[in-house]
């Protein structure tokens, strides 16, 4: 939502060709890891975290959004549940994000509150495209659209994985979110 907003500003463009750093790289997911040096646009770059939840990719976008704009967002959205820092819990932000957080997100991309409403659908298509396949491990009809993040993270004993999004199912719309903790990428 963030690239977005740079888009609306007219800082950047899909067009615009952004460079993958030695520091960006993050080989825990997706290929964008293997092209330190190279340069890719932002179109290519929102593909590859959107669809296949790229963290280099995240990386890249973190030099060129205002952090500021990521407080106000993190704020308005709940993103990192505030209830769940009140408890007192020393987690890492990163896995403090909820189903009710995502479903805040979601309903904002939806609904277009923060973006206008090109760029929240462009940012929707591209979760229709994603590379976990939702729809045949669930035995969810082909012919359902879903808008989804997939996300997991697998180093020592840490093991999350987290998809969560929109079925369009008719003229009806369903939020759905799943996280997993502790479990085998298989299992989960």
């Amino acid at each position: 939502m963030l690239v977005m907003r740079e888009i609306e500003r007219g800082n950047l463009t899909l067009e615009t060709n952004l460079q993958i750093t030695e520091e960006d790289i993050d080989p825990i997911s997706s290929s964008l890891y293997a092209s330190p040096g190279e340069y890719f646009t932002v179109q290519e770059l929102l593909h590859a975290m959107l669809a296949m939840s790229d963290n280099t990719a995240f990386a890249v976008f973190s030099r060129v959004i205002d952090w500021n704009d990521w407080e106000t967002l993190s704020d308005y959205l709940n993103y990192y549940d505030i209830s769940t820092q009140i408890q007192g819990t020393e987690q890492n932000q990163f896995y403090s994000v909820t189903p009710k957080s995502n479903a805040h997100l979601f309903t904002s991309l939806y609904l277009s509150t923060v973006l206008e409403p090109e760029h929240s659908e462009y940012i929707l298509r591209e979760l229709t495209n994603t590379t976990f396949d939702i729809k045949t491990l669930a035995g969810i009809p082909q012919n359902i659209t879903i808008a989804q993040k997939f996300g997991n993270y697998y180093s020592g004993t840490e093991e999350y994985f987290h998809s969560c999004g929109i079925m369009y199912i008719g003229e009806g719309r369903f939020f759905y979110c799943i996280m997993t903790k502790g479990q085998s990428s298989e299992e989960a």
